[in-house]
């Protein structure tokens, strides 16, 4: 009797069902959410641990880190008495993971973008020996200002800023 066509088919099965576990399960990592989408809309978002999907129908669209992250920027502002060169950090915590994936494409990008606009707009209305004398005030009212923009507000409510002049 001839055992190949039905070892052959038994192996295809096999591979097919580990292929279909291997689709379906998700481990998410600490510090991370995984957002799932079913056939392209937004399904629900996973916690850390280990999750099952369906295979096909479900697929991780992105997962974000939810640990507190760094950027680093440096920009020069005009004052009044020339220009101001501001070295600055800002820290930021993603609190809503599906905000930060749907809402936004770059986040980092984002933060550094409106980070920039808030310290020129600050220093703007400085002269220079202001705004080299008082970096910590420079820096809580960029904080501040960054806070209070709706955009940010959605992706992360959590921001430390500090800046040096």
């Amino acid at each position: 009797m001839d055992w190949t066509g039905p070892l052959i088919v038994v192996l295809v099965l096999i591979g097919l069902a580990a292929l279909l576990v291997r689709l379906s399960v998700r481990v998410v990592g600490i510090q991370r959410a995984a957002v799932v989408e079913r056939f392209g809309r937004y399904r629900r978002t996973l916690q850390p641990g280990l999750h099952l999907l369906i295979p096909v129908a479900e697929r991780v669209r992105a997962m974000p880190d939810l640990q507190e992250q760094t950027l680093n920027l440096s920009i020069e502002a005009f004052v009044t008495d020339g220009t101001v060169r501001i070295d600055s950090t800002v820290w930021y915590r993603i609190t809503d993971p599906v905000a930060a994936v749907y809402e936004i494409s770059n986040l980092s990008t984002a933060i550094k973008v409106l980070l920039a606009t808030a310290l020129r707009n600050i220093v703007a209305e400085l002269d220079a020996h202001q705004a080299l004398t008082s970096p910590a005030q420079l820096a809580e009212q960029a904080r501040l200002w960054l806070v209070r923009q709706p955009h940010f507000e959605t992706w992360s409510r959590s921001c430390w800023l500090e800046a040096a002049v």
